[in-house]
């Protein structure tokens, strides 16, 4: 287990000045470095933005989530999936790519782009058919995120957290990414 501890120096950020830990098992530093692992860290998420897309997109919330009822269709059907998914990502990376406007393909909809697919898939396919495809899924683009932070606040009377008032502004927003204000403190190796 290699440990990184970190802490930052933005006031707008919770916990500025504060240690933190992070916990890898990959243990060498030239396939990972401290600040790589700390300004990869937020994007732990995208595993669950990934699982959201297939349960709540592609499979629209229905129950059962898997039909099948024998391991070897199980695994068809999670393949199916995941290739699917794969490949509705993989046009959202080409439409980024042949963006007129620089976009990431982070930041186009899944659920717009499946949607462009779907009505795409539709129509006859000519020379001009994948360019028109990445073309309008390039147009699908996520309203910018905002940079936010939400402290913990008490919501119920018997937690240790501080009483949330209604009517209470919100707190002062970041104004870096976590990624440009991380500073090392001590990494533990092995």
């Amino acid at each position: 287990m290699r440990v990184i501890r970190s802490t930052h120096a933005d006031p707008t950020r919770e916990g500025c000045g504060e240690e933190a830990c992070l916990l890898t098992t990959l243990l060498s530093v030239a396939l990972l470095s401290a600040q790589e692992a700390v300004r990869l860290y937020p994007w732990r998420w995208e595993e669950e933005t990934v699982f959201a897309e297939i349960k709540e997109t592609l499979l629209l919330n229905k129950q059962p989530l898997l039909r099948a009822k024998e391991p070897t269709l199980v695994l068809q059907e999670l393949y199916g999936l995941l290739v699917g998914h794969y490949l509705v990502r993989k046009v959202m990376l080409q439409a980024a790519r042949q963006s007129a406007v620089a976009v990431a393909a982070v930041r186009l909809s899944f659920r717009s782009s499946l949607k462009v697919l779907e009505d795409r898939l539709q129509d006859v396919a000519d020379e001009h058919w994948l360019q028109g495809l990445q073309r309008e899924v390039g147009w699908q683009k996520l309203r910018p995120k905002r940079p936010r932070k939400y402290p913990r606040v008490k919501k119920a009377t018997r937690a240790r957290w501080p009483t949330k008032k209604p009517g209470t502004k919100p707190p002062p927003q970041p104004t870096k990414h976590l990624s440009e204000i991380i500073r090392i403190l001590q990494t533990d190796g092995h």
